[in-house]
């Protein structure tokens, strides 16, 4: 498997977990795109990638950055601030013009 020997034998699972996640990212894009709020031809695989690296970069280095920046990034109101930016931010990118 193309740099992920670890998935080796679970990628049927792995990859109709994908699918189901998929299919509900594309039925909101869908959706959306409908009711003319979200913008056309936003690939859905891109906008997962997007959001997931939004949130794992800030989780996975919360501590360092918080030694870095000098301010603790781990308390319930610092998650809560990164969750309402990760949102701004992915609804600027998929809001229609």
């Amino acid at each position: 498997m193309a740099g992920a020997p670890h998935l080796e034998g679970r990628a049927l699972a792995c990859t109709r977990g994908m699918a189901t996640l998929f299919r509900d990212v594309s039925f909101v894009l869908d959706a959306g795109v409908a009711r003319g709020e979200i913008e056309p031809g936003i690939d859905p695989l891109h906008l997962y990638i997007s959001m997931s690296a939004l949130s794992y970069f800030y989780f996975s280095n919360s501590a360092t950055l918080s030694v870095a920046f000098a301010r603790q990034l781990n308390g319930a109101a610092e998650r809560l601030l990164r969750r309402a930016h990760a949102v701004d931010v992915i609804m600027a990118f998929v809001k229609a013009a």
